[in-house]
């Protein structure tokens, strides 16, 4: 039948009986973190979003904006609450480039407008979640190294939500084919860091083309069919490989403890650990010897004095800096008050950073294949200097809090959410959000849920 009707067949097949429990409950674990962390977007940097959504989603009351309550229309909503959560740098790592906000975002937005069940919900997040694997994994060697593995995410948007939109075979090809053009720029420099620098709104772009090839096919427009075995990206044979049904989001979805990149979790987590076990206070670090990957000798991680939000997420002395000090992570990382505390910033200027040519070879040379889907051997190192003494520790990302091997519980990604929502809304809507969305197979109508997304 060929390789894109196998891929959407994922849809038109998926059963929410027939996906495996642990499946099931790592995606309702997701779900609740992104809503968690586009809470905090909203309230740290969403004011541009939340405006530019209601501008061009006016008129059409679709869909919940996350925090502010306003309904727009699902393209409008999806979009800007998907780059409210991405923006954190504290969402989804697993294959396929933080594909949790866009897909989740997506699905909740397109199922408030049609009034999809929590099943429907989990079913075409699960799926497409599994999809995004099948094709972040199959991208062929040189095609990961040009920065092209953000290449599907529009086309999994669009089948998810076409998913919940009950499109048909034919429909979710032409949906399918009409995404696939929208092709994002290389995610490797200079694009990706001026991107940064640029505040780009990346995934609010894909997220509606998504939703607009979808809700296209849904009113007869057509597009290319099979468009996968067109695309030479691709190691067509590998599309289809996997290690068992939904295999991905049981086995690859990582949750991130802290708002920082994934590759400086090791050592965030091994601070902790140093202090605890020698009790160590803040105000007696002389020295916080950081050693990986190069990449944090380059812009954006190596900012010891960051300025504002945006510097402070990307920042890896400042990370470490709020680690061994002990506030939560989140918006008491991030905040002006943070920000402008001589005390943090003497502690982030103590930070010194040098290459482990081992993690940078790790982090470089690292290709998705079937055999190997989290990259667990990339090493962090630290040393604290504190009262004449130097205690050191190396750790892994299997070692570390949030990786498949040591996935946070469901009391901790709880304690995360509730951190994130709690001052928008309200500990007790928090609390009433959380336990729905982990009992969301049971929810008849996912806008009964949505409509809690805002302070009441």
């Amino acid at each position: 039948m060929g390789v894109t009707r196998d891929l959407i067949r994922l849809f038109t097949d998926a059963a929410f009986d027939e996906i495996p429990e642990a499946a099931v409950e790592s995606t309702k674990k997701a779900i609740l973190d992104d809503v968690g962390i586009a809470f905090l977007g909203y309230s740290m940097a969403g004011g541009p979003i939340i405006e530019y959504a209601k501008a061009v989603g006016a008129g059409v009351p679709e869909s919940t904006l996350i925090g502010d309550g306003t309904k727009v229309s699902c393209q409008a909503a999806a979009a800007a609450n998907a780059q409210m959560a991405f923006d954190t740098d504290f969402n989804e790592t697993g294959p396929g480039h933080h594909i949790m906000s866009p897909l989740a975002q997506s699905v909740l937005a397109v199922g408030e407008r049609t009034g999809a069940s929590g099943r429907d919900v989990i079913t075409a997040i699960a799926t497409g979640y599994q999809m995004s694997g099948h094709l972040h994994l199959a991208l062929r060697p040189e095609s990961v190294e040009a920065g092209q593995g953000t290449r599907h995410i529009p086309a999994t948007v669009a089948l998810a939500a076409g998913r919940v939109l009950g499109l048909d075979e034919e429909r979710l090809n032409h949906a399918f084919g009409l995404a696939w053009f929208l092709i994002p720029m290389p995610t490797t420099p200079p694009y990706w860091h001026e991107w940064w620098r640029r505040r780009g709104m990346f995934h609010l772009a894909m997220v509606q083309h998504g939703l607009l090839a979808a809700l296209l096919a849904r009113t007869g427009f057509e597009g290319p069919r099979d468009i996968v075995e067109a695309d030479s990206h691709y190691d067509l044979d590998k599309i289809t490989a996997t290690p068992g049904p939904y295999a991905y989001p049981i086995h690859t979805l990582q949750l991130k403890p802290w708002p920082s990149t994934r590759v400086d979790h090791q050592a965030i987590q091994a601070i902790g650990e140093l202090m605890d076990e020698h009790d160590i206070r803040p105000e007696d670090i002389d020295e916080l010897n950081f050693k990986g990957p190069g990449l944090f000798l380059s812009h954006p991680w190596d900012n010891p004095e960051p300025k504002d939000y945006w510097e402070a997420l990307y920042s890896l002395q400042w990370g470490l800096a709020m680690a061994a000090l002990g506030y939560e992570p989140g918006r008491d990382w991030l905040s002006e008050e943070r920000l402008r505390d001589p005390a943090c910033l003497a502690l982030a200027s103590k930070v010194t950073i040098a290459e482990d040519d081992a993690a940078t070879e790790e982090t470089v040379e690292a290709k998705p294949t079937a055999t190997k889907l989290v990259i667990e051997d990339i090493a962090n190192e630290i040393e604290i200097v504190a009262g004449g003494n130097r205690y050191t520790m190396r750790k892994t990302i299997s070692e570390t809090l949030g990786s498949p091997t040591a996935p946070m519980s469901e009391d901790q990604v709880v304690a995360k959410f509730t951190a994130q929502a709690a001052p928008v809304v309200g500990e007790a809507r928090a609390a009433e959000i959380a336990e729905r969305s982990l009992a969301l197979e049971h929810e008849s109508d996912i806008g009964s849920l949505t409509a809690l997304f805002t302070a009441g």
